[in-house]
């Protein structure tokens, strides 16, 4: 059945036209798909938008590899943020997508196997831009004691924001099992 919060926020004026609050909730979900409806209100303005979130939760049991969302943390330090994420999460994730090249941005995932059944996992961080020319790669392995009793190990890396060239880029991860797959 739909499950319904309420949140109140009292923005401060930044001087600017933008004001940015990521809202942390923790949903427990069963596997399949869901709809998530966000709604904002401003008292101040009298108007409301509505933005809907279709996601997937995917069944990690039924999959010999799979990967969680992607979270990136750091960036603009003026991002308001409220609701708890301790025990989940080794960051405190951000929704902002731009950055400037002195920013340290951080992203992380999770890699899942069936429990019990770990092998070796290779993953690739790959960064392209615009051109879809490649920017970075990185490689780590991620041995099988990495994985804990839920199957999932912790992939964290430094996005090299520094030797990039201004403009949009791409973060790719790629995780692959031994012989290929």
């Amino acid at each position: 059945p739909p499950v319904r919060s309420v949140e109140t926020i009292t923005l401060q004026p930044s001087g600017g036209d933008e004001s940015r609050h990521d809202v942390f909730q923790r949903l427990t979900l069963l596997p399949g798909r869901h709809q998530l409806r966000f709604n904002v209100q401003s008292a101040l303005l009298g108007a409301n938008g509505t933005v809907y979130a279709d996601i997937d939760v995917p069944d990690f049991s039924r999959s010999p590899l799979a990967l969680s969302g992607l979270f990136l943390a750091g960036g603009i330090e003026d991002t308001t943020t409220s609701g708890d994420l301790a025990g989940l999460l080794p960051l405190v994730p951000t929704s902002s997508r731009e950055f400037t090249s002195s920013d340290v941005v951080e992203g992380f995932l999770r890699v899942y196997q069936p429990v019990g059944q770990p092998a070796s996992v290779s993953t690739t961080v790959e960064l392209f831009d615009a051109s879809d020319q490649l920017q970075y790669e990185r490689t780590v392995l991620l041995e099988p004691t990495a994985f804990g009793p839920d199957g999932g190990a912790d992939l964290t890396f430094e996005v090299p924001l520094a030797r990039l060239t201004p403009g949009p880029h791409l973060l790719s991860v790629t995780a692959r099992l031994p012989g290929g797959r």
